[in-house]
């Protein structure tokens, strides 16, 4: 299945949830899952997840998101449902994209 683009405002909708991450409601953390469950499935798989995740995270290869679904994908189904995306949301994957580059710009 061919990927959706997604717009300007409905990316920067999904990237504000990933940053602020645990500080993101419910309705946030649901506005921006439904942004990108494409095909309406109620879950997300990998090619949903690359609509955004590698704009917001440029060092992370198509090929690590498997690895990010299976960490938080807790009846092991290859894809991630609105509860296991919250928790994918709520454990810090902002957080840990912003330590990154902080540490990133403190060796420059």
């Amino acid at each position: 299945m061919p990927r959706r683009a997604i717009s300007h405002l409905d990316f920067m909708k999904v990237a504000k949830v990933i940053m602020m991450g645990s500080d993101s409601t419910d309705d946030e953390i649901g506005e921006a899952f439904d942004i990108l469950d494409a095909d309406g499935s109620g879950q997300l798989d990998v090619n949903e997840l690359a609509k955004v995740i590698p704009a917001i995270m440029p060092d992370t290869s198509l090929d690590t998101l498997p690895t990010m679904i299976r960490r938080y994908d807790k009846n092991y189904d290859n894809q991630l449902n609105l509860n296991e995306f919250t928790r994918l949301i709520r454990g810090g994957i902002g957080r840990d994209i912003v330590y990154r580059d902080v540490l990133m710009i403190e060796h420059y």
